[in-house]
């Protein structure tokens, strides 16, 4: 009886095909961080530093992936984003309201200076539905 050894990193990284463009769920600024060997590597340089915009762009990852069933592909920004001029181009099916074509868009602006806060994107019209429906305990069965 034989094993076999799998290397965990490929169970935990989404396959990426060569040229593909598919949206990782860490952030630009996660991604470009060097992997560490002890809690405090890299604590005093600010500029491997991220914040609460990474969780952000997760929420923009997995909205995506709940409504469409798979990551985003994404494209090199263009100006038809009004609302954030640093998010990529994304493609949605016809099926994704405007509103939640938005909050994806949004989330998932590539410099986090761009990205809405937590609590911006709670207020987000796409979401007032479920605030609402928590706000006045309404439940779905």
């Amino acid at each position: 009886m034989g094993f076999v050894i799998i290397h965990v990193a490929r169970l935990l990284t989404p396959p990426r095909l060569p040229h593909s463009r598919h949206a990782r769920p860490q952030a630009p600024e996660v991604e470009r961080c060097p992997l560490k060997t002890h809690p405090s590597d890299n604590k005093n340089n600010p500029q491997l530093a991220y914040s609460t915009a990474a969780d952000v762009w997760s929420i923009g990852i997995l909205a995506y992936e709940l409504m469409v069933g798979f990551p985003p592909v994404l494209g090199e920004p263009t100006a038809a984003n009004a609302n954030c001029p640093s998010a990529p181009s994304i493609s949605f099916p016809a099926s994704i309201s405007s509103i939640a074509r938005d909050f994806v868009t949004q989330a998932l602006a590539l410099r986090p200076e761009d990205r809405p806060t937590v609590h911006q994107l709670r207020a987000h019209p796409w979401m007032a539905p479920a605030v609402a429906a928590a706000a006045g305990g309404v439940t779905r069965s």
